[in-house]
């Protein structure tokens, strides 16, 4: 059939001359008024004519909802085609078996002239499916999920298949999706096989190489050769602190690229927290270049947020990048003193509770109740996030089990030790309470040639490049002054870990650990070798003394101000360690759907993988436990870990990959073409034909309904 417009009955559209008939009928039938002369209906005049105007129009539009009538019957019987010519698929005598790879990643929601380009993939697609037979066998692979189909499908089986493709955010791994189409296809011997892949050929979707030898022809179909390359993205986001007291302000730097061949100028950044935007500014961004934007957030309000650029760039899914905040709470600290002494200054606590509560800090977040141990039993632990233990010798035994209690779930507890601490009475009581075993008490002398002259260690700082603890991290700013001036002449020796369980967060020049913690329940523990005030050590008086016991105790409350920034992609895989009494997870998406997660378990290393994180933005997960199942719905207000998921800025990078190399990392055996060229040169057009005689009949009804309104009107 020769493309354009054709009937499948050309003679009943003779039909069309039916038209003539409602024409004939309204001039012989239509009524003629006799005319009489009578003088008082002059007075009426006027009315009629305005009657007779409005009968006129109504008459008219009878008769060419009649002529419709008749011209759409005529059509509909004729059968109206309407053909159009699509490229053929390369066939031979055998039947066919294809495997379709769809590029499903961010790239690919990029806009094509009203639809995106995945969308115009499986429009294409549909059309090749609509040349195939029922004989023929097809499939389709997802080429970011690395899902498929099989090779088990009838045509028309994969077009609904293919209309559920959803567009993911990571990047694509095209060469793995060829090699998985090629394996449903390497034991087909009796049709022709082939693989069509649909790419907008970005680069970042083709690293690798196809792996299988035995390659079938491969069609790489280049949906995206006249689409104007342009895209922004948000492609990096950091978050600093520059304050440890109440006013904590935080200092948000966003890197924005411009992927784009054109310079964009005055595009507006924002940033939201809270619900509300909280600080916005322009910015100029050059063509193929990052630009870092700055902003000083006052107010930080905890929770989720994201750093967003307005801007219609026709892939607007990077265009924000989501943070989490965490931290800012009060915190409540009961301080045990386990020497109290004769004046406030002989105290253990005196210098811990000045630097908890500075005086010159009004807004401090912390706020202590300093107690002996006498006052201890008495104390409700409930009411307290941290519990700080300064140089406490011994505690009654229903004590002992209160603290493990407060602790397993969820409290902070800080040890200070000093002379009235005695290892062998420590490690009995508290147990595997202890991050490590104490060894006893090491003065650190200069030895015997200096006739037993006592020489200082000091804080070894780790590297300023070095993965920090987050009590340590603000000291990689040279204005909070320097750990490593503080003497310290008698310490507390810890045992040695063969098999780790606790982390050193600080040591001394001779090795010795001085600051350790472990998690023990949902809570965590840090020992801190030496004591709180100036006996053993002159840590208290060093500006630095400050700082760290705010960030400890901040950091035991879980109050620390911190921030996660999305450094996980979306759509990749996702672990999180998990302890021996995790028996599951659900996670709660930002979609609010919610996402079970799996627990894996290989020897000591237990996980819990969350599947189909596809979508950047927060995630909220929630341990389940022997005791306590994982929630059908995660509560963000209580979950365990909190995760952020940001596009990949690969993704967001749309360069493209040239022919000759994609051929190659094919093995040679690909062809790149554009949609509209045909598999092969040499294979014959098909021509696809749609009927309107279905729109023809709809039509007629409803001018039949027309018809007949105005014939009772008239």
């Amino acid at each position: 059939m020769s493309p354009g417009f054709s009937f499948l009955n050309p003679g009943l559209a003779a039909g069309l001359a039916g038209v003539a008939a409602p024409i004939i009928i309204h001039f012989i039938f239509r009524r003629r008024a006799r005319i009489f002369e009578f003088p008082a209906m002059r007075y009426v005049l006027l009315a009629y004519k305005k009657v007779a105007r409005r009968l006129l129009v109504q008459e008219y539009l009878l008769l060419a909802s009649r002529i419709l009538m008749a011209a759409l019957l005529a059509l509909a019987v004729a059968g109206p085609l309407w053909s159009h010519v699509v490229s053929g698929l390369a066939r031979g005598n055998k039947p066919l078996a294809v495997m379709f790879v769809f590029d499903t990643s961010l790239s690919m929601s990029r806009d094509a002239g009203g639809a995106s380009l995945l969308d115009r993939s499986r429009e294409r697609a549909a059309e090749w499916l609509g040349q195939l037979q029922s004989s023929d066998r097809v499939g389709a692979v997802d080429g970011t999920r690395l899902t498929d189909t099989g090779l088990t499908l009838s045509p028309d089986k994969l077009r609904a298949k293919i209309a559920d493709l959803a567009p993911a955010t990571a990047v694509a791994r095209l060469p793995e999706a060829i090699s998985l189409a090629a394996s449903r296809l390497a034991d087909i011997q009796d049709r022709e096989r082939m693989i069509i892949v649909f790419t907008d050929l970005q680069r970042a979707g083709w690293s690798g190489t196809v792996s299988r030898p035995d390659l079938p022809p491969v069609y790489i179909i280049d949906m995206a050769g006249k689409t104007i390359p342009r895209n922004v993205a948000v492609t990096g986001l950091r978050i600093s602190w520059k304050s440890l007291a109440r006013e904590e302000a935080a200092q948000v730097r966003a890197t924005l690229a411009n992927f784009g061949r054109d310079p964009v100028s005055r595009a507006l950044v924002r940033v939201e927290a809270g619900g509300a935007t909280v600080a916005q500014g322009f910015v100029d961004l050059p063509a193929g270049q990052a630009v870092d934007k700055d902003f000083t957030l006052t107010e930080v309000p905890a929770g989720s947020g994201r750093v967003v650029v307005d801007l219609d760039d026709g892939m607007t899914g990077d265009n924000a990048a989501w943070f989490h905040l965490k931290g800012g709470q009060e915190v409540r600290v009961l301080v045990v003193d386990g020497e109290p002494g004769a004046g406030v200054l002989e105290s253990e606590t005196y210098f811990l509770n000045q630097a908890l509560n500075p005086r010159l800090y009004a807004r401090s977040r912390i706020v202590p109740r300093d107690v002996t141990v006498a006052g201890f039993a008495a104390a409700p632990l409930s009411e307290y996030q941290v519990l700080v233990l300064a140089n406490v010798d011994k505690l009654d035994p229903k004590d002992v089990a209160r603290v493990k209690e407060f602790v397993t779930n969820g409290g902070g507890l800080l040890f200070t030790l000093g002379g009235r601490v005695n290892e062998d009475t420590y490690n009995a009581m508290w147990g595997d309470l202890l991050p490590r075993e104490l060894r006893g008490v090491k003065t650190s002398y200069a030895g015997a040639q200096a006739g037993g002259e006592v020489r200082t260690m000091h804080i070894e700082m780790p590297a300023l490049d070095a993965d920090l603890h987050p009590i340590l991290a603000i000291f990689r700013d040279p204005a909070q002054a320097d750990l490593g001036l503080a003497g310290f002449s008698k310490y507390f020796l810890m045992q040695q870990e063969i098999v780790p369980r606790s982390r050193v967060l600080l040591r001394l020049t001779d090795g010795a650990p001085l600051m350790v913690e472990a998690a023990y329940g949902r809570g965590k523990v840090i020992v801190f070798a030496s004591t709180a005030d100036h006996d053993w050590n002159d840590l208290c008086v060093h500006p630095t003394y400050l700082p760290l016991v705010q960030q400890t105790i901040q950091y035991l409350g879980d109050a620390l101000m911190g921030e996660d920034t999305g450094r996980m992609a979306a759509g990749s895989l996702i672990e999180i360690p998990a302890g021996s009494d995790v028996t599951g997870a659900s996670a709660l998406a930002p979609d609010g759907h919610v996402i079970k997660g799996e627990l894996v378990e290989e020897e000591t290393n237990r996980r819990v993988r969350i599947p189909g994180a596809d979508l950047p933005g927060v995630y909220y997960v929630k341990f389940g436990r022997a005791d306590r199942p994982a929630p059908a719905k995660p509560d963000p207000a209580t979950a365990d870990r909190i995760l952020v998921l940001n596009v990949d800025p690969e993704e967001s990078d749309i360069s493209r990959v040239p022919a000759e190399e994609i051929a190659a990392r094919a093995g040679g055996q690909a062809k790149v073409l554009g949609p509209d060229a045909p598999l092969n040169p040499e294979a014959p057009e098909a021509t696809e034909t749609n009927s309107y005689a279905g729109i023809m009949l709809a039509l007629l009804l409803a001018f039949a309904v027309a018809e007949r309104a105005l014939t009772r009107k008239g």
